[in-house]
Order: structure tokens, then sequence, then C-alpha cells
């Protein structure tokens, strides 16, 4: 079919943020959109279609070549590749036990880290949420699963596998000098700041020896935010003052922007040197802490969720009630200061908690037991991840949702349906009371 039969034919049906029409290819709505028609002649026995583009749009760019594709556009004005690691493949330090035999090959022993890039770029403009332009370009910065085959950002209209369409607000605020980019789609959010910003600090912390003036540029949710008090403080605890933390809630044009390939990114990868980010932030939260630091709990804690959440465990009850009996003490982060939640964390031996945010904090903490409840149709891997790169000794414990994905297709509602824990013993399942046997004792 031809640009100008998709154009012409796509009808009235609208496209979604960020996913492609469902009964359409999935640029033909945006094309739709984008071209208006101007004339309709025939010359010399061929008949014309004449349209104006009326929307603009961005080029996605990925993590290992935005240079080539820059290069090629903009010569050697954009920017430069300041330093780059190449790809590895690294072996999980983690030994895992699943309850479930069919779950036994969910996660890869072996995780493929891919390059890993320092860049300086000029004259960018950064939006809200995470998204950064240069030119006709969305940066590599602009999303967070970088190494997917299927770039998107939530803020940024879907239009194509490459294309996304541009936001239609322009920048009033220019800022003159050097700026790091610390952003995430949902930057009030504990787990994705966690699992977002705190895996690109490595590049912070090279410059900022070079480049005393550097300032961090830190995403916020829409214009007039603040930060959320957390993530001043894990700022702070990673060696970040608050005089150099530029908050951006609205476009904004940056003069010289760095940028640092995460060295996490849910659920593909984590690079083994995420370590050193975790253990530095963890000390300095600690430090924070002082007098005010939370008193050992026991060497055994088990993070309870809040029932209004997502992921609801139908069971929970009686599953921390198996807990309690065990010498576990239950523990909700959310109510504390993040850095007592660091102190909590460190001082525990043995972790235990649903799949979420919360567990996050585990990073925190030191190598040990940890153990893992969750459902099956969860698809998200931080919690693996993490014990990659700690060495944990990991026991999960799956349920059963109630609403799974589809044969062949991923869904947002068994991604977040409730479930409830295996707790009796069954053909290749082992009941929580008897992982536990096997975990603690």
């Amino acid at each position: 079919m031809t640009l100008i039969d998709r154009a012409c034919g796509a009808g009235g049906v609208a496209a979604t943020p960020h996913q492609p029409p469902a009964s359409l290819s999935p640029d033909a709505d945006e094309l739709r959109l984008s071209l208006v028609s101007e004339a309709d002649i025939t010359l010399e026995g061929t008949r014309l279609h004449l349209f104006r583009k009326e929307l603009a749009h961005l080029r996605k760019l990925r993590h290992v070549d935005p240079h080539v594709v820059l290069d090629r556009r903009r010569g050697q004005t954009w920017g430069r590749v300041l330093l780059s690691s190449p790809s590895m493949t690294f072996t999980s330090r983690a030994q895992v036990d699943h309850n479930r035999d069919a779950q036994a090959d969910r996660y890869p022993r072996e995780l493929a880290v891919p390059q890993a890039n320092l860049v300086r770029y000029e004259h960018v403009e950064c939006w809200p949420r995470q998204i950064a332009r240069l030119g006709g370009a969305a940066l590599p910065e602009t999303f967070r699963h970088f190494t997917g085959g299927h770039l998107h950002n939530v803020f940024l209209h879907w239009a194509s596998r490459e294309y996304g369409r541009r936001p239609a607000q322009r920048a009033t605020r220019v800022l003159a000098g050097d700026y790091f980019f610390l952003a995430s789609e949902y930057p009030h959010h504990f787990g994705h700041v966690m699992t977002e910003m705190l895996p690109r600090l490595w590049g912070w912390w090279h410059l900022k020896a070079e480049r005393p003036g550097l300032k961090a540029l830190v995403g916020v949710e829409r214009p007039g935010a603040v930060l959320r008090p957390f993530v001043r403080t894990l700022l702070c605890a990673a060696g970040i003052q608050d005089a150099d933390v530029v908050p951006v809630g609205a476009a904004t044009l940056v003069e010289h922007l760095y940028a640092a390939t995460p060295q996490f990114a849910n659920p593909l990868f984590a690079h083994p040197d995420l370590v050193r980010t975790w253990e530095r932030v963890s000390a300095g939260l600690r430090a924070m802490a002082g007098d005010n630091r939370v008193q050992p709990r026991g060497d055994r804690i088990f993070v309870a969720r809040p029932e209004d959440l997502k992921r609801t465990c139908h069971n929970a009850r009686e599953v921390e009630g198996v807990f309690v009996d065990r010498g576990f003490t239950l523990v909700r982060p959310e109510t504390l200061p993040i850095e007592q939640q660091a102190a909590m964390f460190w001082n525990a031996d043995v972790v235990a908690g649903f799949a979420g945010s919360a567990m996050c904090n585990a990073v925190l903490g030191r190598p040990g037991t940890k153990v893992l409840l969750s459902s099956t149709s969860y698809t998200a891997a931080n919690e693996y991840l993490n014990s990659a790169v700690l060495g944990d000794d990991l026991h999960i414990v799956w349920g059963t949702p109630d609403v799974d994905h589809p044969p062949g297709r991923w869904s947002p509602e068994a991604v977040n349906s409730a479930f409830a824990v295996d707790m009796v013993d069954g053909p290749g399942v082992r009941g929580l009371s008897t992982v536990l046997d096997q975990a603690v004792g």
C-alpha cells in the first residue's frame, strides 16, 4: 500500500499515546493526522495528490549509535562521545531457587550488558518525563527501555516504530553551562527513581571531578513541581548538593548536556559495577541517619505491601503470619525517611517481601538471603537483577494471578493482577513453609 493510500484510507481511527492503533498498520493513523490535503490535480493524464505536513516528529535514536546518525545529520556540531565501554556478558552472582518447577528457567543466568556511553550533547531541548531532543531526533536518554526493539516513552506520542510526535510546547527557559541528565518518566515514583536515576550516577562521578561547575538536571512531573524529599535525600547521599540540583518541569534548552548510559534496564540487565553506586549511596544515607537511625529490628524483616496498591495478595495476612512465626518483623519502609530505610535494610540479614518498589531498598543493604513473593504474571525483574549484582541467596515463591497474559501477548491487566501465594506443596510446587525451611530454617 502506498503512502497516499494509507494517508487517504486511514479514516477516523484515533491513535493512542505511545501505542500503535490496534486496527491499523503502526503509522497509518499518524499519517492521516500529519498530512493535510492541499490539492488533487491531474497533470498530463497523471493524477497528483499534494499534501502539506502538519505535525512535527522526532526520529528515535538508539543508545549504541546516536553519534552515527547525528554525525550524518549535523556533522560535528551535535557533540561527541567522551567515553565508551564495550558490551559484555555478566554471569549472575545470585543463587536462585524457585518454588515452582515451571519457573526454574524464568531468568537468564547470563546477562547481556550493552555498550555504555558517556556523551556530551550541544543545545538540547529537555522536557519533563525524560524527553530529550536534539534537532529532529529524540535522544537515547528519552527511553528507559533503551535496548529494546520498541522504543517508547509514555509521554512521547507514538507515531511509528522509528518516530515519535514532538511535544507541542517550546522551550522558554535557557540554561547556559554544563548539565548532567538525571531524569525518569516517573520522577515521583520510588522504584523508578531507584532503577532509572541511580544507575546513571557513574557518569556524574566521572565528570564532576573534571568539571566542578557541572549541575544535575533532574526532572520533575510538571511546571512548578519540586523534587520529592526522598529524591533530594538520595542525591545528597550520592554527593550531589542542593546547590548543584536544577529541577526541570517545563521545556528547557540546555547549552551542554552530559548523559550516561544507565547501568540497569528492567527486565533485561544490570551492570556488575552498579554495586559500587548502591554501596556509596547506602553509606551516605546511613551516615545521614546518624543518631536517628532505626535500631536493629532483628535480623529478619518482612516488607509488607499496602492493600490499596496494585497486585494485591489475596492471602497476605496468612502469608505475613507465617513470616512472623519464623521470627520476622513486619515493616512498611515507605512510612520512614529514606535514610532510616537504608539503615533498617543494612541491619537485616534476611529480607523478605512482596515484589514491588519497597523491595528496591534491598540494594541499600548487604548481600544475604532474600525471599520474594510475586505473581507469575508480573514481568518486572527488578528483584532478580538486584540480587544478580549483589550475589544474594534468592528464594522466589510464586502465586497464581486472577488475570494471566493471553497466549503470545503481554497484558497490563495481567501484570497488575491480584494473586494468591502458594501455601501448600503440590506436584511441581513447594509451598511457602517448605521454601522457608530451606531458606532460613
